[in-house]
């Protein structure tokens, strides 16, 4: 019988030990990338006292970003490419960068922020997610689509978790979703809102810079 040594018994058990805590740790980043984020209540009609102006012949969108949110690139891009995608003339988008009031002025200027000036989108300092919250936004990357006439049509994320944008096959399915008209008040076939849910930072707390 071959002898094996309590070296190499203590080697095999440290060498498991790792493979299981490496195992789960990579578990666990799963279940965090999978997670969705926080949401708040989303208005059905356009907030009257929103600082912002709803378009009166295309769709209006309204974004919250944090600008430090590792996980929003994915989501800033496929809003970008649904854009394009966008029955009729091309939406007003909003994008709400979170703006932590106890940070100086540049806080904002990420590489994120550089990147939605590169897009044909307007770009909002929000101070301390306030203008966020009122669209029901408390996670990066949260989105609401309201048509010209103040109807809320779809509200949520646009990725499927954390990071992962969406593969460009599928674009066109995700736009469809995302641009299809709200339901009319009182009618007999109409469907709730097209909903999805959000994975990014929340848009309240500190993240890791």
């Amino acid at each position: 019988m071959r002898h094996v040594s309590s070296r190499a018994l203590v080697r095999g058990a440290l060498a498991g030990l790792w493979l299981g805590a490496l195992a789960l740790g990579l578990l666990a980043v799963m279940r965090v990338d999978s997670t969705a984020g926080a949401a708040g209540p989303v208005p059905a009609s356009w907030p009257e006292a929103a600082p912002l102006h709803l378009a009166s012949d295309r769709a209006t969108i309204v974004a919250a970003l944090h600008p430090h949110c590792p996980c929003s690139a994915a989501s800033l891009e496929t809003l970008a490419a649904i854009v394009t995608r966008a029955p009729g003339p091309s939406p007003r988008v909003y994008l709400l960068f979170f703006a932590d009031p106890a940070k100086p002025d540049d806080w904002v200027d990420s590489a994120l922020w550089r990147r939605a000036a590169d897009l044909p989108f307007v770009r909002v300092r929000d101070a301390g997610g306030q203008l966020g919250v009122r669209f029901g936004a408390l996670t990066s990357g949260a989105v609401v689509v309201y048509d010209p006439d103040g109807r809320r049509g779809y509200a949520g994320g646009l990725t499927p978790a954390r990071g992962t944008g969406v593969a460009p096959d599928r674009i066109a399915a995700l736009a469809a979703r995302v641009f299809a008209p709200p339901a009319i008040a009182g009618a007999a076939s109409a469907s709730q809102p097209g909903t999805g849910a959000v994975y990014g930072c929340p848009l309240q707390n500190p993240v890791a810079e």
